[in-house]
């Protein structure tokens, strides 16, 4: 790999890195000493393996099975995920659909419980009158008669 190359890697990194930050503060480049031994990802943020590649025409699966390798080489429980931007192209991540799932249902739990905080779902059943709490509308329903049926 040239010089060339190699800066244009950097600064992807880098670029990387700064878009993380606005979620997760800590996020940092990692330096290439560390991952010259293949057991760092090219940006550390909490619970994800992130590979960083661009390129005039990125090859993804290669760039997602890189950081499966990694992932697997490391002996990390970190999502692998492959950060990828084609010349002139929109940054991408992929990643697999059973960890995208488990995602979206980490933060459907967790939307749930701060509306629950949030609004305090002061519903008061008719007979006794009492604050109810997440769990007891999750098992007997909003309304006292059991889970809703869709």
């Amino acid at each position: 790999m040239g010089a060339m190359q190699r800066r244009k890697g950097k600064a992807f990194e880098r670029t990387v890195a700064n878009l993380f930050k606005e979620v997760f503060p800590g996020a940092k480049r990692t330096l290439t000493q560390q991952r010259d031994s293949g057991e760092a990802p090219d940006v550390e943020i909490p619970n994800f393996w992130i590979e960083a590649k661009a390129h005039k025409r990125v090859n993804i699966q290669k760039a997602f099975a890189q950081a499966v390798d990694e992932v697997l080489r490391a002996k990390s429980s970190l999502v692998p995920v492959a950060v990828t931007k084609d010349n002139g192209g929109e940054i991408m991540a992929t990643l697999r659909v059973a960890d995208f799932l488990r995602l979206l249902a980490e933060k459907e739990e967790v939307l749930k419980k701060n509306s629950v905080l949030v609004m305090q779902y002061n519903v008061l059943t008719k007979e006794n009158r009492e604050l109810r709490t997440a769990d007891d509308i999750g098992r007997d329903g909003p309304f006292g008669l059991g889970p809703l049926k869709l």
